[in-house]
Formats: C-alpha cells, structure tokens, sequence
C-alpha cells in the first residue's frame, strides 16, 4: 500500500487575505524558531499582490499544505511560491516547525515545480525552478539534496553593531549627499536610471520597475529619510536631458531599512552608477546611512551581499562587518529542469 499524503495541497495565484494572513503568522512563526524569514522581501510584496502576470512574467504562484486528513480548509502547515524574475521563476518555501520531517518540504517543492513548468511552457519566460534556503539550514540542504537540487549563487549576510566608529560622510568634490523626497521631480527616475546601471548584471535589483519601487514606498516601514542620493551639477546637456530638474543629476544612493519596532536596521541597497566616473562613493553613503539608523535607535545593521562581490566585501569589512549566516540558491542540473514535476 502507498504512503499516504504527507498534506492536501492547494496550488493557487491568488491568496484572499484570510490566507495572506495566516501565511504571514506561518512564515513569522517559524522565523521566531529558525532566526530568519524563509520569504524575502520580493516574496512577501508577492504574497500580497493581485498581480494576474503577462506574457512575459506569469502571475506569482502560491502552494498551501494543509493537514493530511483535514482537506483544504485546514490551517495551513506549510507554504512555498514562485515569483518570476527576468531569468525564471525563484521560490521560497516555508514549513510550520510542528510539522517538519513529515515529506511536506518535498511534496511543496514538487507542486511547485510541476505548476511553474506548466505556466512557463505558455510564456516567454524560462521555466527552470530554483529556491532560495535562507539561512542554509541543515533541513533545506538535506531537502535540496533529496530533489537533486545544487547550489547556484550565495549571499552573504553580514552585520555590527552601531556602537563606536561609523565610516566617514564626506563625499568626494563636487559631490553631496541628501535625502530622497518623494515630491521632488525625478527623484524616482533618477534612482531608478542609477539602479538598473549599478545592477545591470542583477537579476532582480537590476529589473526594478518604477511600480516595485512605488509598491516598496507603500511598505510600512519606508522611510524617504533613510534613501540617501549621492548627486552632482548636471555634467553635460545629455545627462541633464535625463534628469527633470537639469541642474543635478543623481550618481548613487543608499536606501535603509529598518521595520518598525525592530532593534536593528539593514543596509537595503547601496548603488553607485558605473558610468559617472566618480570614485569614493560608497564609503560616505555607508557612512550617512549608518548614521541615519543610529539616529532612529538602532543599535545593529546587517545586509546581503554576493559571495563573489569582492569590492563590496571589502568595503563593508573594513567598516566592522562581519559573517552572521548565509542564503543559498538551488536549482536543478540543466538536464534535469524540464522534468522536475
């Protein structure tokens, strides 16, 4: 006789906010456990969108796992989605702690995949599957392996404290660094232009449209006082043509986040654009974002960065930070992505 389902799932592109809702206690419950949120923030902005997709980017999916026996109006016990980047679509998968070790993570993974491949097979997007482990836990390893999943790419998490010695915020001649103000004309579109350049390689900064931005600036816990914009005299009648106030032109930036009630804070993003020819950016706008969370009450920051950023590693160590944990990306071999369901 065959085992029985590990869960009764539901594949969906739409969560009522009854589900919304109990996902995010699911997702939050088992980050009071693990140390950290299975779903990043792309995920969690997925979680709550009406979004039906396009022909290029399918709607974001959602798994619920609910309790074998109990049908589909049980709580949930586990979650996972796919969110579609540039370059394919990227899941998260969370299970509740009570229920760990139950085949769930698999039969999550499995749907997912199997939906995923069906959806993209009617897009113009790619189709291959991969999964983000935050934390890299022993259990995502062992469920990874499990699916024959390898690793792909690592982010690195790294944090200090805000005690003692912050980075210097004197920026370079010529140079000044202000605050975004969201009622100021193009100031989006300039931090959107300097965006997509800093991450032209990025597969998901470096897509950023101007409604994810507006769509972050909705999130309780923006701040235009933390989105610091490293700017300059307009250098020359073309890039001033791309600016809606032709006297400035914006070459960086630094955007903090710090959710409300929360000890510490996080370096969300810090870009310099490549095409400005100014060196010494970075370190005064880490220093004046470092200096704005401080000035809020947070007493640590940490941020993510590519393994293989070796600039950027060396910015943020020689400024105090230091390795807290990691996020592995996993995907399946090449010749095993059309048939993961």
């Amino acid at each position: 006789m065959a085992d029985p389902a590990p869960a009764t799932l539901t594949v969906t592109t739409h969560l009522t906010p009854a589900q919304q809702d109990e996902v995010m206690a699911l997702v939050e419950r088992a980050a009071t456990l693990d140390g950290h949120r299975a779903v990043n923030d792309a995920g969690l902005l997925a979680l709550r969108s009406d979004s039906t997709g396009n022909a290029s980017r399918p709607a974001p999916v959602h798994v619920l796992a609910h309790h074998p026996g109990h049908g589909s109006e049980a709580p949930s016990v586990g979650y996972a989605q796919a969110v579609w980047e540039d370059d394919g679509p990227v899941a998260a998968l969370v299970v509740d702690p009570d229920y760990r070790r139950q085949g769930i993570g698999s039969a999550l993974w499995q749907a997912l995949a199997t939906e995923t491949t069906a959806r993209a097979a009617g897009s113009d997007a790619p189709g291959a599957l991969r999964v983000w482990a935050t934390g890299n836990t022993p259990a995502a390893q062992a469920l990874a392996a499990s699916q024959g999943l390898r690793a792909i790419r690592t982010l690195l998490v790294l944090g200090r404290s805000l005690d003692g010695d912050l980075p210097p915020v004197a920026p370079p001649a010529g140079t000044s660094i202000r605050a975004f103000d969201p009622d100021r004309p193009g100031d989006i579109d300039g931090w959107l232009r300097v965006n997509s350049r800093a991450f032209a390689s990025h597969p998901e900064q470096g897509s950023m449209t101007r409604a994810d931005f507006e769509q972050r600036m909705a999130e309780p816990w923006f701040d235009p006082a933390g989105l610091f914009l490293a700017v300059r005299p307009a250098q020359s009648a073309a890039r001033a043509d791309e600016q809606s106030d032709q006297q400035e032109e914006i070459i960086g930036f630094h955007w903090t986040k710090r959710e409300p009630g929360a000890a510490g804070g996080e370096v969300y993003v810090i870009g310099v654009d490549p095409t400005a020819g100014v060196r010494g950016l970075g370190t005064p706008l880490l220093g004046a974002g470092l200096r704005h969370l401080r000035s809020t009450g947070a007493t640590t920051v940490d941020l993510y960065v590519e393994a293989d950023n070796v600039r950027a590693l060396s910015l943020y160590r020689r400024y105090g930070f230091s390795p807290l944990t990691c996020d592995v990306m996993y995907a399946a071999p090449a010749r095993q992505a059309d048939g993961l369901g």
